[in-house]
């Protein structure tokens, strides 16, 4: 029974020190660049993709394009 337990112990651990490997942003969308320099909606919908909008992590006002989902 304590062998379950410490190897339980064991894999929760092991996975929360996973979890805090992986990067804090996976990031799902292509930036384009400044939001100064393209019509974000527009310039995304051009170049195939469902959607674009001004964001701010890193660099403000980046205009970013969310890619379709395929089914």
């Amino acid at each position: 029974m304590n062998y379950t337990i410490g190897f339980m112990s064991f894999l929760v651990i092991s996975s929360i020190f996973i979890v805090l490997l992986v990067p804090e942003k996976v990031e799902a969308m292509k930036c384009l660049g400044p939001c100064e320099f393209y019509n974000c909606k527009v310039d995304c919908k051009k170049r195939g993709y469902l959607a674009g909008e001004c964001v701010g992590w890193n660099q403000p006002d980046m205009c970013c394009c969310i890619p379709k989902l395929h089914n």
